[in-house]
């Protein structure tokens, strides 16, 4: 039944989309707490791009920082109204590679 159950599972579901993305920039808006934040830096890790920002209310801006640097993403961090940019270096210690 398992096996079943497997081969009948769309796997367009699973698929991670960003909120924008160019041909080298990847950017994510998060509004949520500390776990969407980091699947949120999860998905610009994986993206590929060379540029990544992700863009968060004022109120999560420390959280987010240190969610990039739990997952090992170096880009881009800003608040909603850009009136706040700052750059996230990727803690070495627990970036996959």
């Amino acid at each position: 039944m398992t096996k079943r159950l497997m081969e009948t599972e769309d796997p367009s579901r699973y698929v991670r989309k960003l909120d924008a993305a160019t041909a080298y920039k990847a950017v994510e808006i998060e509004r949520g707490g500390l776990v969407r934040l980091e699947k949120a830096a999860r998905r610009l890790r994986d993206s590929g791009k060379s540029q990544k920002v992700l863009i968060v209310s004022s109120r999560n801006l420390k959280a987010a920082r240190e969610a990039m640097q739990k997952v090992g993403v170096s880009g881009t961090l800003r608040n909603i109204s850009d009136t706040y940019r700052s750059y996230v270096t990727a803690n070495n210690s627990t970036r996959k590679k």
